[in-house]
């Protein structure tokens, strides 16, 4: 019955450990920029700082503010949460937060720092309390401010906060703990074959080197596997092919496994002789397969088809451990590798012959590699589930050093010469002429539009001409290629991000580019083609190109540039909100969980 009766008498509530790690000093800092003075702050707690944070509290003017309580009993502790108003968490690093949740139990609106994980497992920012950034001071010192001076808030706040923190019922929480035995007792191990390899791994293989690998493709695995191994009845085996580019003077190259994100790497080792290296990833690629294979019942292979040699090695060691194989097509080889009689087309082929069940990127592309009408599932792109847009208030709070696009919208002419002008319209990938990047210099060129440039990220055919381009003109700029990480922040500082692929080839009918997901995700507007492989959806969230040829291209974004920039937050919002929703990274795993399910 804790916290039926909530009282605003302005008393913050602090309960913890007197050390570095619990940030009562980074709560002191912001406490002394709070413009309301009509409050208390007790202190419950001991620990070897407290010398030092009454010190503290002093040199702040704060010593007739802060009253350090020492250690309290439970039955103490629960009277203090009763008679407090807010309850504040200023954790450097806290696992959990269990203080978090008591103050919670006694109805007390919480602001706590987003570097307590438990945090976002019981905070419904702005619902009931607030998570913040504590080393933002006056962004921390604003939401004290905020929550003192409104008392119906507070409230508002104490009574969600309640209903919340029955959700850890001892009984219900105790079911959790069942079915979460339960579920180790029945886990599922996925084998996920391709060429991804870990973020950490990529900046640590290729940061000197000018060719990275295709990053569109490393996101698609990556996101996937992380998406899988997010579930608890799952667990994610990795095997990773290599693409070692000619970077290190060794002809033969081991790593060490590692697990990042839940996700198991077993990276194959790296012999720089090519027609060899296929050998030897077909060879590793099985043994390492059977190995994780052993003595398992709950199991599948998913296996990146264009990740050929691996992926064949792995599907012989599933047709020995007789477990099901589902092939992931994200290009359809006859059309990949047309022309080209080479082993990657044949063993891509005999792979998806093979196959129990396919992940596909769309309906059209099911006609023509699945004609036996096995199980299949759409998952055309993915987002991370944790993305967050430009403009939302945790990304504003974490002072992130680029300017976000509701910011730069909202940026005066006097305010030009701080950076946010002139205005980026931005494309990030390959520069090769068939994904229209002429058309698209050309397009903007001919807009004429003032307090704009025109940057692009990437590698490909069209780089020389570019280059030559933008030595000519200052609003054209070439930018090089960086790791897919440091790219979405980049996306996040743009105006508008531009994907100008033409409906031209029949590729398009099997092709969903990445790249527009990507976009979505980060809440900047976007300006794409809607291909024909592409579900209609898509276009009410995005501005949509014609026939994406430079007229077209420059017509668009003149319209873009004469509307509201109220309006054009309202279509990046919209975008990211549906990806989010729809597309995000666990949704999408659960679809292909539910397909391999019917399989059983």
């Amino acid at each position: 019955d804790a916290g039926l009766d909530y009282r605003f008498d302005k008393t913050l509530l602090f309960v913890g450990t007197l050390i570095e790690r619990k940030g009562l000093d980074l709560l002191l800092e912001a406490l002394s920029l709070v413009k309301d003075r009509d409050w208390r702050l007790l202190i419950a707690g001991d620990g070897h700082d407290r010398q030092k944070l009454i010190d503290k509290a002093e040199a702040l003017g704060l010593s007739d503010k802060a009253e350090f309580l020492g250690f309290k009993d439970p039955e103490r502790l629960k009277e203090l949460y009763e008679k407090s108003s807010i309850f504040i968490l200023p954790s450097r690093e806290d696992c959990f937060g269990l203080v978090t949740l008591e103050a919670m139990c006694c109805a007390l609106p919480v602001i706590c720092s987003k570097y307590a994980d438990g945090g976002y497992d019981l905070i419904e920012d702005g619902k009931t309390g607030y998570i913040i950034d504590t080393y933002d001071t006056a962004g921390f010192a604003k939401k004290i401010d905020e929550l003192l001076s409104d008392e119906k808030k507070c409230r508002q706040m104490s009574k969600a906060g309640k209903q919340k923190s029955l959700e850890f019922d001892f009984k219900i929480t105790a079911e959790g703990y069942i079915k979460a035995i339960e579920s180790a007792m029945n886990k599922t191990d996925i084998i996920y074959v391709s060429a991804q390899c870990s973020e950490g791994f990529l900046s640590e293989h290729f940061k000197d080197l000018k060719n990275l690998p295709g990053q569109q493709a490393q996101k698609y695995n990556r996101l996937l596997a992380r998406g899988l191994a997010c579930k608890n009845e799952i667990t994610v085996h990795h095997i990773s092919q290599v693409p070692m580019y000619s970077g290190n003077e060794r002809k033969l190259i081991f790593f060490k496994d590692e697990t990042d994100n839940n996700v198991h790497y077993h990276y194959l080792p790296v012999f720089r002789i090519h027609k060899l290296q296929d050998i030897l990833n077909v060879i590793t690629g099985f043994f390492t397969a059977l190995k994780l294979m052993k003595g398992k019942d709950r199991r599948f292979l998913l296996n990146d088809v264009l990740c050929a040699p691996a992926s064949y090695g792995a599907m012989l060691a599933a047709r020995l451990r007789r477990i099901k194989t589902v092939s992931i097509v994200t290009d359809v080889p006859d059309i990949l590798y047309e022309n080209i009689d080479n082993a990657y087309h044949r063993y891509a082929n005999k792979i998806i012959a093979s196959s129990d069940a396919f992940v596909l990127l769309t309906e059209q592309m099911n006609r023509l590699v699945n004609p036996s009408g096995k199980p299949y599932v759409i998952i055309e792109g993915l987002v991370d589930a944790k993305a967050e847009a430009v403009g939302s208030p945790k990304e504003r709070a974490s002072g992130d050093s680029f300017d976000t696009f509701e910011a730069s919208c909202n940026k005066s002419d006097a305010d030009k010469s701080i950076g946010t002008y002139p205005r980026i319209i931005l494309y990030t990938g390959t520069i090769d002429r068939k994904y229209g990047i002429e058309n698209l210099v050309k397009g903007f060129v001919d807009s004429g539009i003032k307090d704009a440039e025109l940057h692009i990220y990437g590698n490909g055919d069209y780089k020389e001409d570019l280059l030559k381009l933008s030595e000519g003109s200052p609003s054209i700029k070439y930018c090089g290629t960086v790791l897919n990480d440091e790219m979405v922040r980049i996306q996040k500082s743009a105006f508008l991000l531009i994907n100008p692929r033409s409906f031209e080839g029949e590729y398009t009918l099997y092709s969903f580019p990445s790249k527009n997901l990507e976009y979505m995700a980060t809440g900047v507007p976007s300006v794409m083609a809607i291909l024909p492989g592409m579900p209609k959806e898509y276009g009410d969230h995005v501005f949509k190109l014609k026939d994406a040829s430079a007229k077209d291209i420059c017509e668009t974004l003149r319209m873009i540039f004469s509307i509201s920039e109220e309006d054009l937050y309202n279509k990046g919002r919209s975008a990211y909100e549906f990806v989010i929703n729809n597309k995000s990274n666990t949704i999408q795993a659960d679809r292909l969980i539910a397909m391999t399910d019917k399989m059983k």
